[in-house]
């Protein structure tokens, strides 16, 4: 079995799996192997994440604290009752992981849909009218409501950044859910099908992020959050939706936030960016297909609620010892790792703890792979004679290791374009890149240099 002892990701468990293990990833070797099946402990350690999490070290990145680890008792079952209530969790969570990929694959044909139909909104290949987001719309900043008034009930919610999915879309905060409870002033109150972008990255990936209000008259409007209010009427909300989700308007909307610890943005830095704008007419037949899918996402979303709800009800009543385990019938095929190595029964010892390595950005040479990798897939999306652009790879790039970068960590630097540069000449020289040069009235001019991918 494995644990993340460091980083965001401390306290998860992981079994089952073959291949080599990270420098922040812990193996727990077992004393007794006969006695225990190594799925059966793992789930269980994983209703003890919370508990790791509580009692982990580090102000701002966590570390698992060892004797807090091996202090967790596990519960007595005969072997052959580990390896049912493990069989009987894996079948539900089997179903958990169905359902969760089903989600992803039609957030993927939206986000596909909205390519195919309107093309990159930044490089707008398919000539549609250029608008500065400013013509479309202004983004009008909230209220900053005081802390005094917060309460863990209420009629209104306060909606934060908090509430917002990193692909969009919005969450309830269940038990970190803030209320206001102080007097509200005039014109923040927000109604249904309002449309709000995250202007502050309170979590990693949020920024820029969009949310359709679900429901009036219950949701206030903080701070944090711009809300767009419609200059062209005839524009569809949820094209603006999915147009905050594309990656070249969130590339670009990282691109120009400032801010070290916590990145924000304002609304004159949104409403500068130029997209291509496609018709109204076209924008209601992409909202035809939004609404059609919705319908199966919300299906999917109560379905998966319910499978969690079962998969936690099971759980308790199997770790306290109170289902009929006789009609699980035992796998056919025994699990190779149900008999490799297994916990003592009153406590996991770690024998051995590996040695923490820096995030690849710290790490010269890691650094230079990864920026090699990027550059690589740039091109490959490229080829075909596609014009190859430097600063549209260079906001790619940036947005592609955003979210990553621990607090000591520096994102990409003058080296790093210099040494893209060094890669970009050796290409020309390799005839893998051509270089052409395009006039204006008779004068070439150095940024009219053009470089398309051979291929």
């Amino acid at each position: 079995m494995l644990i993340a002892w460091d980083g965001a990701n401390a306290g998860t468990i992981g079994f089952g799996k073959s291949g080599l293990i990270g420098s922040t990833i812990a193996r727990l070797r077992f004393k007794e192997p006969e006695k225990y099946d190594a799925r059966f402990v793992g789930i269980y350690l994983r209703t003890k994440f919370d508990y790791l999490r509580k009692t982990a070290t580090g102000a701002t990145i966590p570390h698992i604290s060892r004797p807090a680890l091996e202090s967790i008792s596990i519960p007595e079952f005969k072997l052959e009752d580990q390896i049912r209530i493990a069989t009987l969790l894996n079948r539900v969570d089997a179903l958990i992981a169905t359902r969760k990929n089903n989600l992803q694959q039609l957030d993927y044909f939206l986000k596909s849909t909205f390519l195919d139909m309107f093309g990159d909104p930044v490089r707008n290949e398919k000539e549609w009218d250029t608008k500065r987001l400013n013509e479309i719309f202004k983004i009008k900043h909230g209220f900053a409501f005081k802390s005094d008034y917060f309460s863990d009930a209420g009629n209104y919610v306060l909606l934060t950044p908090g509430n917002f999915y990193e692909k969009g879309g919005y969450r309830d905060r269940g038990e970190k859910q803030k209320y206001y409870t102080g007097v509200i002033p005039d014109g923040y109150i927000l109604s249904e099908g309002d449309l709000l972008v995250a202007m502050t990255e309170q979590a990693p990936g949020l920024l820029g992020s969009p949310v359709i209000v679900p429901e009036s008259n219950r949701f206030l409007h903080n701070q944090r959050l711009g809300l767009i209010e419609l200059k062209i009427q005839e524009t569809s909300r949820q094209y603006l939706f999915h147009l905050f989700n594309a990656r070249a308007i969130r590339g670009k909307i990282h691109s120009k936030a400032t801010g070290t610890k916590v990145r924000h943005t304002s609304p004159t830095k949104i409403e500068e960016i130029n997209i291509g704008f496609p018709p109204f007419e076209l924008q209601n037949e992409f909202t035809s297909i939004v609404e059609k899918i919705t319908v199966v996402v919300t299906n999917y979303q109560k379905n998966l609620i319910e499978l969690e709800n079962l998969y936690g009800t099971i759980s308790q009543r199997a770790f306290k010892g109170e289902l009929d385990l006789s009609h699980v019938p035992l796998p056919e095929e025994p699990d190779p790792i149900a008999h490799d190595e297994k916990p003592t029964g009153q406590g996991v010892v770690i024998n051995e703890i590996l040695r923490m390595v820096e995030y690849p950005m710290s790490d010269p040479d890691e650094r230079e792979k990864l920026l090699h990798s990027l550059l690589d897939n740039y091109l490959k999306e490229q080829q075909g004679g596609k014009m190859f652009s430097l600063d549209d790879f260079w906001q790619q790039a940036d947005f592609k290791v955003l979210d990553e970068l621990d607090e000591s960590d520096q994102s990409w630097d003058v080296k790093d374009y210099d040494q893209v540069k060094d890669w970009l000449f050796e290409l020309i020289r390799e005839r893998k890149l051509e270089q052409a040069f395009v006039e204006d009235s008779g004068e070439i001019r150095d940024s009219q240099i053009e470089l398309t991918v051979k291929g």
